[in-house]
């Protein structure tokens, strides 16, 4: 029951359906949603280790301001991503994957291992496949397959975590847009290009490459957000 409480509320707070400010006991818990007291500390403390909520004195517990939630807290992204701050989220991690991809593959194209370099022009050949065979939902599944072995492959710790969030933004998009799939295998063919450029080592090219499958993406696209500054200086 915690963890139903935990999404029920997270969701909303992640929403703003429940307002930064909003105050609130563990009795109003128990009473309008009929769990115990126990219940209802447990769930309320996952929140609390979020950033979502802080206990204050003689008031109870208070909804925080999305600057002091957890930024890279995967359930507060799904929570998002599934709302009505979806447009929001996707913009965030948008403008977060054009920041930090096209550098990923620099590194990687310095420091992958040969089974890594491998593995990825292996997944890239694939998913030419998967597209040409209008097989998507595996296409999608192995495109994320490829980004979780890249940003291992870059041997930093501060990009290990970034990997899921770029499954969470590919499999919305493309649910949003499924449309991006339907008679255009060049996404395929970037991929190609990319793991080929990170197999031999040409870390500009393996960057360059990776502008080309986030402008596919519509990182381009958001509004009052343009990758054309970054793709003019390459």
């Amino acid at each position: 029951m915690a963890t139903e409480l935990v999404d029920e509320l997270g969701a909303r707070i992640a929403n703003r359906e429940i307002a930064a400010g909003s105050t609130f006991t563990i009795a109003d818990i128990c009473d309008k949603y009929g769990l115990s007291r126990t219940v209802a500390r447990e769930a309320m403390r996952v929140l609390e280790d979020k950033g979502m909520l802080v206990p204050k004195r003689r008031v109870g517990l208070q909804v925080t301001p999305i600057s002091e939630w957890t930024p890279f807290d995967p359930a507060i992204i799904r929570w998002r991503l599934a709302g009505r701050a979806r447009k929001e989220e996707l913009q965030a991690l948008g403008e977060l994957c054009t920041a930090l991809a096209p550098w990923a593959c620099w590194y990687s194209a310095n420091r992958a291992s040969e089974a890594d370099r491998e593995l990825m022009l292996a997944y890239a050949q694939r998913m030419v496949t998967l597209l040409g065979e209008e097989r998507f939902a595996s296409f999608v599944d192995l495109e994320i397959s490829f980004q979780c072995v890249l940003y291992r492959s870059a041997n930093n710790r501060l990009f290990d975590g970034i990997a899921n969030l770029i499954g969470d933004v590919i499999r919305t998009t493309y649910g949003q847009r499924p449309e991006r799939l339907l008679g255009d295998d060049s996404v395929g063919h970037s991929y190609c290009e990319l793991a080929e450029a990170i197999r031999c080592g040409d870390a500009e090219a393996a960057r360059n490459a990776m502008m080309a499958i986030l402008a596919h993406l519509g990182f381009d696209s958001f509004q009052g957000f343009s990758l054309e500054p970054l793709i003019s200086r390459s």
